[in-house]
């Protein structure tokens, strides 16, 4: 994946142009971010998340007397090592050259069509652009930060704290074949479970502060930082204050290995994370190990498997014991 800050001038407004990396913008600063994608007019603020799937015409902008600034991510580098990668700037209405596209749907067509969960208006046509993309532009941020509130007292899961994903409401897949994107909440004090996953991820705050540890190296982060995680480290988060939640956007490029079957993850205990074995930072040595038991013994431990060999591992070494690694048998 790849992502940029955009700062737009008041009241500037950019060419269309469409390419063949989907790409999203998610609004940081400013309540006048303007995007235009195939007719539909688009104005948006903190939180809310617009797309420009492949090969859609759109432009960027600022309505604004302030400047404004949001966070793009595309799958620019998969598209570009596939060969596929092109930009057009021609854009035409009939034969005329136009700086600006015209508006062809309501502003409000995306939350007016598909913002019912569960209704789906037959009258409709849904192919939008050049199709395999979610039909809704515009997700905005009210509606997730809510639905996060109300699962606010739900356990959680341990690796992902309250993470609410967007979807292609004709599907109920990824909005994109090549990266998803969800909100995450963790609520005050929250830390959650080691995690190591083959996808890469962006990481967002959008409220609150906190640190992620990545392979053991702890990365502070406040509201408008962006974090990257490599595919194959072990990721934590750990929300800094013990009233208030921090939220997280996050965008992931899982869908991009799901059909390949490149797609896992491995979890980690909270002992994991300590003084003990494994440390994310000695995982360095292991990154096709995948974890499948807890071990119940003076000590605790834990199984670990990478092909045919079995690393078993204690979190504590009681006095007379030692850590061994065996060859799998069958």
């Amino acid at each position: 994946m790849y992502t940029a800050y955009r700062l737009n001038d008041p009241h500037e407004v950019m060419h269309p142009h469409k390419h063949t990396a989907s790409a999203i913008r998610f609004g940081l600063t400013g309540s006048q971010n303007f995007t235009g994608v195939e007719g539909e007019d688009i104005t948006f603020g903190p939180g809310d998340m617009v797309l420009t799937p492949r090969d859609t015409w759109h432009n960027h902008g600022n309505l604004g007397d302030k400047p404004a600034v949001n966070l793009s991510v595309l799958d620019l580098p998969l598209v570009a090592q596939l060969s596929a990668l092109t930009f057009d700037h021609d854009y035409k209405e009939g034969n005329e050259r136009k700086q600006q596209q015209s508006a062809r749907f309501p502003t409000d067509y995306s939350a007016r069509v598909y913002g019912a969960g569960g209704l789906l208006p037959r009258f409709v046509d849904h192919f939008r652009g050049v199709g395999g993309s979610s039909p809704v532009y515009v997700y905005r941020y009210d509606p997730v930060r809510e639905a996060l509130e109300k699962f606010r007292d739900w356990d959680a899961n341990p690796y992902e704290g309250l993470a609410i994903e967007y979807i292609d409401p004709l599907t109920g897949g990824p909005v994109f074949k090549t990266m998803t994107f969800f909100m995450q909440m963790l609520r005050p004090g929250e830390r959650t479970l080691p995690l190591r996953q083959t996808a890469s991820l962006l990481v967002a705050p959008l409220e609150g502060s906190g640190h992620g540890i990545v392979d053991g190296q702890d990365f502070g982060w406040e509201r408008h930082d962006t974090l990257a995680v490599p595919g194959g480290a072990w990721m934590e988060h750990v929300n800094a204050s013990a009233t208030d939640p921090a939220i997280l956007f996050i965008a992931s490029d899982e869908p991009a290995q799901k059909p390949s079957a490149c797609c896992n993850a491995s979890a980690a205990s909270r002992a994991a994370s300590r003084s003990g074995w494994p440390e994310p930072r000695s995982m360095a040595r292991a990154q096709r190990t995948r974890l499948v038991s807890h071990i119940d013994c003076p000590g605790g431990g834990q199984v670990w498997v990478d092909g045919t060999t079995l690393f078993v591992e204690h979190m504590r070494r009681p006095a007379g014991t030692r850590t061994r690694c065996a060859r799998a048998t069958g």
